[in-house]
């Protein structure tokens, strides 16, 4: 979707039934403080570290939330998709962004300077109280997605539950992508690679093209 102009912005946020408190001078203030950008697929909006001189809002598009952790492996927080407010948690309380945040496919956000967006708050009562909720919404669905496994375990926890399918004994190849195990477990693809990896270094599994090769008994080995 291509947005062609601040009508068009202003016309999609208005259906959105969070801001029905704002007037239409409000809301029309608020979309016209920002710039409207785009991002292109597979492209990164900040990493993890970098100064948080920005809040986003995202118009389309769908962006992933990746934490990177002191082990270096790679936490995927969440992904979201249109009317999303990021970064003001940053914004607010840190100098730098806390997770990275990549467009998974061609996206259009709004960027406030954050000094900017503070005064819109401060301007704009109604549009502090939307926003202290989203910033609640955001908070809730990170912790409501992380989950104290780590990537190994996920994986063979996963692995463990397809045996089960198939109930045979012996090697069974699984066809499953290392896409398709991110998407399953909530982690990165090159979390998923690296840990794939170690668990064939450790005689667990067997990486083919598209699958893996693996036992219950190797599997529950790991026990």
């Amino acid at each position: 979707m291509i947005m062609n102009g601040r009508q068009e912005i202003f016309e999609k946020m208005r259906a959105i039934s969070y801001y029905d408190t704002l007037s239409e001078s409000e809301l029309y203030d608020i979309i016209n403080t920002g710039v409207v950008k785009k991002i292109r697929a597979d492209s990164f909006i900040y990493y993890q570290g970098d100064e948080s001189d920005f809040v986003y809002y995202l118009i389309t598009g769908t962006l992933e939330f990746i934490k990177v952790r002191k082990n270096y492996s790679s936490l995927l927080l969440n992904t979201v998709n249109e009317d999303e407010w990021f970064g003001i948690s940053e914004a607010f309380y840190t100098s730098e962004y806390l997770n990275d945040a990549r467009a998974k496919d061609e996206t259009f956000v709004i960027l406030y300077n954050k000094n900017v967006f503070r005064k819109l708050c401060m301007k704009y009562p109604e549009f502090q109280r939307i926003i202290t909720e989203r910033i609640a919404k955001e908070i809730y669905n990170i912790h409501f997605n992380l989950d104290s496994l780590s990537p190994q375990d996920k994986i063979l926890k996963l692995l463990r539950a397809r045996l089960e399918a198939f109930r045979k004994e012996g090697e069974v190849e699984i066809n499953i992508t290392q896409e398709e195990i991110a998407e399953l477990i909530g982690f990165t693809r090159e979390t998923v690679n690296k840990t794939l990896h170690k668990l064939q270094d450790e005689g667990l599994i067997k990486l083919k093209r598209g699958g893996i090769i693996c036992s219950n008994e190797n599997l529950n080995n790991n026990n």
